[in-house]
């Protein structure tokens, strides 16, 4: 912008909208609220759009499902979490390695239902969860 049009713009004081604009928008609303809908085929298409969007996110956890089976077959179960075997080898300092061991079974158990209660994340949420580990 120019100078000249920065300062015209300066000068120029704010103005509200006219009393009774308020009124008009109000009376469009009611009358546009009170006519309900126009047609059959507009009620048609939003249950046709809201089946779409149930069917898409359907099928998105069926593929995300499906992925992560594919990826547990090709890699083989999800390995131990470090804090786990790390956990492990403190008690087997303190006891012995078959209470180390059945601890850290237990707590794999509970890590393997956690993860497989919670909802699927797919591939990027698996691969930034292994990189945790």
């Amino acid at each position: 912008m120019s100078d000249d049009t920065e300062r015209i713009l300066e000068r120029l004081c704010p103005r509200g909208a006219p009393p009774e604009l308020r009124q008009r928008v109000l009376e469009a609303v009611g009358k546009g609220l009170a006519a309900g809908p126009t047609s059959r085929w507009g009620r048609r298409w939003g249950l046709a759009v809201a089946a779409g969007l149930l069917l898409g996110v359907s099928l998105n956890v069926w593929a995300v499902r499906t992925v992560d089976r594919r990826l547990a077959r090709l890699y083989g179960p999800t390995p131990v979490p470090r804090q786990i075997t790390e956990y492990a080898r403190t008690v087997e300092a303190v006891t012995d390695a078959a209470t180390a061991h059945w601890m850290e079974e237990q707590l794999y158990t509970v890590y393997r239902q956690r993860h497989k209660s919670s909802p699927p994340a797919g591939l990027g949420s698996w691969m930034n969860d292994m990189s945790k580990l």
